[in-house]
């Protein structure tokens, strides 16, 4: 009887607790995507960089541009909105998206200008409706001698799912420049888009009755009757050791559905 208390006590401690899904995790990864707006051929995409994971070098002072991973968008092939527009296919609707972010270049010298702004959509259909996520405002320096790498994120309020991402990045367009002339952003270069989320869910159906014997059966332990105190020093390190056995077991299950 107190090894099925000790357990009930330990799946709603743990469950309570710690949030079974995964946060954090980046389920744009390696994911396919379009540019509905083309990349300059003197800075091309080869239909991977913009989700590989990897990052310009950011050490690399005053020719940040010329690194690889670095995509080119040139001022002339923005769409009627003014916008760069990338759609990322997650391969399946994820649940629980956590976050979304751009990496971008501002190197005003040779002029690559962060953009204005960015918005992210989401939707279940690649050519249906997209759900607003959120914009983030960028707000970069302009002046001369400028270069350095940076991130806008978007951090949805509330639970946001989708398969596809769509990412519109807003050029600068025409501004008046520390000597009061007009300045027409010529580039945009992006090596990175970023949507976090969760790899799997994982909730307490997911753990089975075999499983919670497994538990029982790993957690037996003679509790010796000598005080409540005493005793509840007990039944707080069996809690413990069973949200352990948990937490293991949830992440092999996560490690499976990955694969």
């Amino acid at each position: 009887m107190k090894k099925i208390i000790f357990i009930a006590a330990a799946l709603l401690i743990y469950f309570y607790a710690f949030p079974v899904s995964a946060q954090g995790v980046p389920v744009s990864q390696g994911k396919t995507y379009d540019l509905v707006t083309p990349a300059s051929t003197g800075y091309p995409d080869t239909a991977h960089e913009l989700t590989n994971g990897v990052f310009a070098a950011a050490n690399e002072t005053g020719s940040f541009y010329q690194n690889p991973e670095y995509v080119g968008f040139n001022q002339t092939a923005v769409d009627e909105n003014g916008n760069f527009v990338i759609i990322i296919d997650l391969g399946s609707v994820m649940s629980d998206l956590s976050s979304f972010k751009i990496s971008y270049l501002n190197q005003v010298d040779i002029g690559i200008y962060a953009p204005s702004s960015v918005t992210f959509s989401v939707s279940d259909v690649r050519n249906g409706s997209y759900t607003p996520v959120g914009t983030a405002t960028i707000d970069e320096p302009k002046t001369a001698g400028t270069t350095e790498s940076n991130k806008a994120t978007v951090t949805p309020e509330g639970v946001v799912s989708g398969q596809y991402v769509m990412v519109e990045v807003k050029h600068l367009g025409s501004f008046q420049n520390e000597n009061n002339e007009t300045v027409s952003a010529g580039w945009v270069f992006l090596d990175e888009i970023t949507v976090n989320g969760a790899t799997a869910d994982v909730s307490s159906e997911d753990v089975s009755q075999a499983d919670i014997s497994d538990i029982i059966d790993e957690t037996s332990i003679n509790i010796p009757e000598t005080g409540d105190g005493i005793n509840f020093v007990f039944y707080i390190i069996l809690g413990l050791t069973g949200m352990s056995l948990i937490n293991s077991m949830i992440k092999r299950r996560k490690a499976q559905d990955t694969k």
